[in-house]
């Protein structure tokens, strides 16, 4: 036990024990209980203590194997942050053990004081070095140049690792509804202007994006699925059911652009139908509408922000009155001007249909958000 109030051999002591047991909590309630019984002397304490922080790091370690490079940084630069925390107050063991004495005659509390001044002092003095520390980690363990990006649809933020905490995979789980928002929004994008004047390879394109947001789906309820075997609050049992349905959602968002609105695109193709300038204005200010709803139900969702639900909630009358105003035109043009594009009027009437689903589709997502009990049964049906 002697040799323990050796730094060296109480630093490797506590590294050990805590790389073992993955708990510098578990080392220190031990060196406690120990340094209580008078089986342990403060400075030995003191030395294994430190060791314990710098043992912590194989957590981290073991949590980024595997991982991409950026994961592995993290991990080298919370293992150099404790290296030079601990190879300092290695040197200053005595002053340390004189300074906690100072505030307390129980043993206990003098390495609990330790343990906290270690760190609020490491996190002090190391916060002013923070891109020095990126950069030698970065250098340790460079990013592979040239890799291939990950396939799209791919999930971004799913983690195996985290499936044991509920709390982190329901966070990882929401962020991923960002990321499949982002695929649909894309496919909004790129079907508006498609389906008015683009051709049938184009459109294609549109619908096989669709493919992307199946498999992130697909992924997203596999992950679902393997989390509600664990054991969680009810909370997060509402939020694990809420983050299902808005994955659903946006699902349905993606089956209507890449199934109803290429469809139209197609039978624009197939019957050589010509949508007028003035009438493709409407059509991209409409989706252009849909468009900012369904991104702003999207970030509603992510960010759990009921003020910006509450305002996509309320577009409804607003999108109503747009729809209308744009069957009303379409409307007067089939009767007034060219009475012989039946065809193309029900192509257009059907393309109206479509934008009305989505935006539902934006309100029912953003209705997530809001607390239920205050939520009044919905009056609103897709157009």
């Amino acid at each position: 036990m002697a040799r323990l109030e050796q730094p060296v051999w109480g630093v490797l002591a506590g590294a050990v024990i805590t790389a073992v047991v993955q708990s510098s909590a578990a080392t220190t309630g031990v060196l406690l209980a120990l340094a209580s019984q008078g089986a342990m002397t403060l400075p030995a304490a003191l030395a294994i203590t430190l060791g314990a922080n710098l043992g912590s790091c194989a957590t981290a370690w073991i949590a980024a194997w595997g991982r991409p490079a950026e994961g592995r940084q993290v991990a080298a630069v919370h293992l150099l942050f404790n290296l030079l925390g601990v190879m300092v107050w290695s040197f200053f063991l005595v002053p340390l053990a004189r300074m906690t004495a100072a505030f307390s005659d129980d043993v206990s509390r003098q390495i609990a004081n330790a343990h906290t001044i270690f760190n609020v002092a490491n996190t002090l003095v190391l916060i002013w070095f923070t891109d020095p520390l990126a950069r030698v980690a970065q250098r340790l363990i460079p990013a592979r140049p040239g890799g291939a990006p990950p396939a799209r649809g791919t999930p971004r933020y799913l983690d195996e690792s985290l499936l044991s905490t509920p709390a982190l995979a329901l966070d990882r789980l929401r962020r991923e509804v960002g990321h499949l928002g982002e695929l649909v929004l894309e496919m909004l994008r790129a079907a508006v202007p498609t389906v008015l004047t683009g051709s049938r390879r184009e459109l294609q394109s549109v619908a096989e994006s669709d493919q992307q947001v199946n498999a992130l789906h697909r992924a997203m309820v596999e992950y679902v699925r393997r989390l509600a075997r664990r054991e969680m609050s009810l909370l997060d049992s509402k939020a694990l059911e809420e983050i299902l349905a808005a994955a659903n959602e946006l699902e349905s968002a993606g089956d209507v652009i890449s199934t109803n609105i290429v469809t139209q695109g197609c039978r624009r193709l197939d019957h050589g139908l010509t949508i007028s300038p003035a009438t493709q204005v409407e059509f991209q200010k409409l989706g252009a509408f849909v468009e900012t709803a369904l991104a702003s139900a999207v970030r509603a969702f992510v960010e759990q922000d009921q003020n910006l639900a509450q305002q996509v909630r309320a577009t409804k009358e607003e999108f109503q009155q747009r729809a209308q105003a744009t069957l009303d035109a379409l409307q007067r043009r089939l009767l007034a001007d060219e009475p012989a594009r039946s065809l193309t009027f029900q192509m257009e009437v059907d393309l109206v249909s479509q934008f009305q689903r989505l935006h539902f589709i934006a309100r029912r997502l953003a209705k997530l958000v809001l607390p239920t009990p205050s939520e009044p049964a919905p009056a609103d049906v897709p157009g």
